[in-house]
């Protein structure tokens, strides 16, 4: 069973999209530079799994204005948000639907990313319909924010919030380079390419509780949601400095070219 099917993307964030924009990580400008490298000045850029548009409105800015960046989420929710979110993005449009069936037509884009969500997706026919709307030569992203162990506040949240029994949170996964496998394996695409760079999140107390409850696994039934809020809070008050915690993490990005 895919993670897509026992986790639907369109329940899993229900009532968290206002909670994931505000406290969900953005990416470093490091690797905005890389996946907007060498695309023209009218490309089209489809930002799949874009949740509330957090992704898109970091390429947007970043392309001429002959470009066009398309978000697709299989959420209304989360879809709603980023439409307000980017109202003053000219050249972005939404579409609801799923990674499997973007309904865009083919040969269309310049650059696929997927941006913290791939490990939600059916990826044989994620990436089959990635290679359908991508133009030969066009390149396809996979980009997850991974939490690294730090000895403080970051193994603490890990080990607080991440309901292991519900769900594996793909940030925290001990073997981190088989996320982006599927993609490296598809005979579909070549040339893989991997970048990295820092990406810590800093926070008050409102922040860590926010980013916490963002999550799709944290639990939202009594007990277990307070009791673990009260340990997080007691972690953030033993680690703070200043005020404030730091999540020690690295973006990663794992970049192909399409067949």
């Amino acid at each position: 069973m895919s993670s897509a099917d026992a986790h639907p993307t369109h329940t899993a964030f229900d009532g968290l999209a206002s909670t994931y924009d505000r406290y969900r990580p953005g990416y470093p400008e490091a690797i905005i530079d890389v996946l907007v490298r060498d695309l023209s000045t009218d490309a089209t850029v489809v930002d799949v799994g874009c949740g509330t548009g957090i992704s898109t409105r970091a390429l947007a800015p970043r392309l001429g204005v002959a470009a066009r960046v398309i978000g697709i989420d299989p959420g209304a929710d989360m879809i709603e948000k980023a439409v307000a979110y980017c109202a003053g993005c000219a050249n972005v449009r939404f579409v609801q639907a799923p990674a499997e069936a973007t309904t865009l037509p083919d040969a269309s884009a310049d650059l696929v990313l997927a941006a913290q969500a791939f490990h939600w997706f059916d990826h044989p026919k994620a990436l089959a319909e990635f290679h359908r709307i991508l133009r030969p030569g066009g390149r396809c992203a996979l980009l997850w924010n991974l939490r690294l162990p730090d000895g403080g506040f970051t193994d603490d949240y890990n080990r607080i919030v991440v309901s292991a029994e519900v769900r594996i949170d793909p940030s925290v996964l001990a073997g981190r380079s088989s996320l982006a496998e599927p993609l490296e394996r598809s005979e579909l695409f070549k040339d893989v390419r991997v970048h990295t760079a820092p990406s810590p999140q800093r926070f008050d107390e409102p922040g860590a509780i926010g980013r916490a409850t963002s999550a799709s696994y944290f639990p939202r039934e009594e007990p277990d949601r307070s009791e673990r809020l009260a340990a997080l809070r007691q972690s953030f008050h033993r680690h703070a400095v200043d005020g404030l915690v730091t999540l020690r993490q690295e973006a990663r990005l794992t970049i192909a070219t399409r067949r």
